[in-house]
């Protein structure tokens, strides 16, 4: 019986992005530890893609409320006949507004 020698792989080359502690621990793990590394870090990976998105969508929620809330403020305003130009934490009456822009 003869045996087939299959071709040896080139050993795999690290990312330069991964740190040399991490390189190093992992040329010592065994097969199996390397597959229970893979799927954690595949699971983490997953997990933080979910969480950023969360984060986008609070983010995006947040400025929504906040948009809406100048809406309204604008839509009170311009009820009320608050000029535009009025500084922030001005005290400004209808009256005072009416008394000042009388022809």
């Amino acid at each position: 019986m003869r045996t087939t020698l299959m071709p040896e792989s080139p050993k795999p080359q690290p990312s330069d992005r991964l740190p040399k502690y991490i390189v190093e621990g992992l040329q010592e793990q065994d097969s199996e530890t390397l597959r229970a590394v893979a799927d954690y870090a595949q699971e983490l990976h997953v997990y933080r893609a979910a969480q950023a998105e969360a984060d986008r969508t609070t983010a995006a929620d947040t400025h929504l409320m906040k948009q809406a809330t100048a809406d309204e403020l604008a839509a009170r305003a311009h009820i009320k006949e608050i000029p535009d130009n009025v500084q922030i934490g001005t005290r400004f009456s209808k009256a005072v507004f009416q008394q000042r822009h009388r022809s």
